[in-house]
């Protein structure tokens, strides 16, 4: 199997292309996105030895570290430490 790396720049670039698609889909279904609303969440398992290189914030989105989703605290290290307190 190959492995195929890629660049902080290119996730950037795709998830900068990603959120557009998001909006023009939510116009197509006669929704609106408040990009203002939108945050990032860098999602990490916090065992692993290895040290996290954080890439470039997306530009006009906030970069959070915990996020409550339909009630449920989600936390980047993948922890229930926040949600359950």
């Amino acid at each position: 199997m190959t492995h195929m790396q890629l660049s902080w720049s290119d996730n950037v670039e795709k998830s900068i292309n990603e959120l557009d698609n998001v909006e023009k889909w939510a116009r197509a279904n006669n929704l609106t996105m408040n990009r203002a609303k939108c945050v990032e969440i860098i999602l990490h398992d916090s065992r692993r030895k290895r040290q996290l290189v954080m890439p470039s914030p997306l530009t006009n989105v906030t970069r959070v570290q915990s996020l409550k989703v339909l009630g449920v605290t989600i936390c980047d290290n993948l922890s229930l430490a926040e949600h359950v307190n």
